[in-house]
């Protein structure tokens, strides 16, 4: 579909007025899209960064909301638009059985530096041990770092100057079809899923077990994961996702990327010594995957050191690893403590 019409320009040669009647919108600058801070005026949708503005005329009047995109194919869905701008059309928290009320789906667990959630039109500093919420927008400032652990014990580190919504989770520990849905829109991220992605308290062993998912969005690719230790770094043109050795499981557990408009996948991340590479230019879509450059090892090891320190603090973790000190052979136990004598 061509670029719509620009339209007649508004204040400055740095403003552009978009309708949503042109069918695809395209955003004319990358960090409008994943950048800025999006506003809701009436039927019209506002997005500014850098001095540059761009409005959407007519955006919040159809019920669905139309993605953007920018000139170089990334995109941002309508749900996480509406999200940004404050927009979340009847947000209720999802948890099964937790009924309309706003139940947390976190808990901010570590935060370095500052970082803030936007909970509707209402923009606040988070703090350690706040509660989030479906539909909460996070992000962090730079030098930042921020450490989540869901209520299911999934723990997810987004760093410095990133961004993300977090769309939904859905938990109930006797389901088998739990989800978590979250939408990074910029920034570099770890996570360590818990148990959202097993089957009744237990980790699927085959392809064929059902269990849940765990959907993470970015602007230029979908990570589909059933129960592994992903990683990414995403920007307006290129994403970079590794997988890690999973700290329960002690293995390499493998996660799809898949293209965001087709559906097709694009690679599978299988070990933990190669990466794989998405780039979007021009519409066209890229992928390969190869050995972790030195770069992206560095990048590797600051997320991991951030998802360690919060795997730690499960409570639930906490409470196995004592067990197994106290299953340690009574005679073990002596011998230690002749050692120190």
């Amino acid at each position: 579909m061509s670029h719509p019409d620009l339209g007649s320009v508004s204040g400055s040669s740095s403003d552009w007025i978009l309708s949503a009647a042109d069918g695809k919108i395209v955003l004319p600058d990358a960090d409008l899209l994943l950048s800025g801070s999006y506003s809701r005026a009436g039927p019209d949708l506002i997005v500014e960064a850098g001095g540059k503005k761009a409005v959407v005329v007519g955006y919040f009047a159809e019920e669905s909301a139309a993605t953007l995109f920018s000139e170089s194919g990334a995109n941002l869905d309508g749900a996480t638009v509406r999200a940004l701008a404050g927009d979340l059309g009847g947000w209720q928290v999802a948890q099964a059985g937790g009924g309309s009320g706003p139940d947390p789906i976190g808990t901010v667990t570590t935060l370095t530096g500052t970082a803030t959630v936007q909970r509707g039109g209402t923009v606040s500093n988070l703090t350690v041990g706040q509660s989030v919420y479906q539909g909460d927008v996070v992000q962090t400032a730079a030098d930042s770092s921020l450490g989540l652990t869901f209520v299911d014990q999934t723990v997810f580190s987004l760093a410095a100057s990133g961004r993300m919504v977090l769309n939904s989770l859905v938990f109930d520990p006797a389901r088998n079809d739990n989800s978590l849905v979250i939408s990074l829109v910029e920034g570099a991220f770890a996570f360590m899923t818990g148990l959202v992605t097993q089957n009744n308290g237990a980790v699927a062993v085959s392809t064929q077990q059902t269990n849940g998912t765990v959907t993470v969005n970015t602007p230029v690719a979908v990570l589909g994961i059933r129960g592994t230790y992903p990683w990414g770094i995403v920007d307006a043109q290129s994403g970079i996702f590794g997988t890690k050795v999973d700290l329960r499981s002690g293995q390499v557990e493998a996660y799809d990327v898949f293209d965001l408009s087709t559906g097709s996948l694009l690679c599978r991340v299988e070990r933990d010594d190669q990466n794989c590479r998405v780039t979007s230019q021009g519409g066209q879509v890229v992928a390969d995957i190869g050995p972790a450059t030195p770069a992206e090892d560095s990048a590797e090891s600051s997320l991991g050191t951030a998802v360690r320190t919060l795997f730690e603090r499960i409570p639930i973790q906490q409470e196995f690893e004592q067990r197994q000190q106290n299953q340690q052979p009574k005679t073990e136990r002596a011998d230690a403590g002749s050692g120190l004598e």
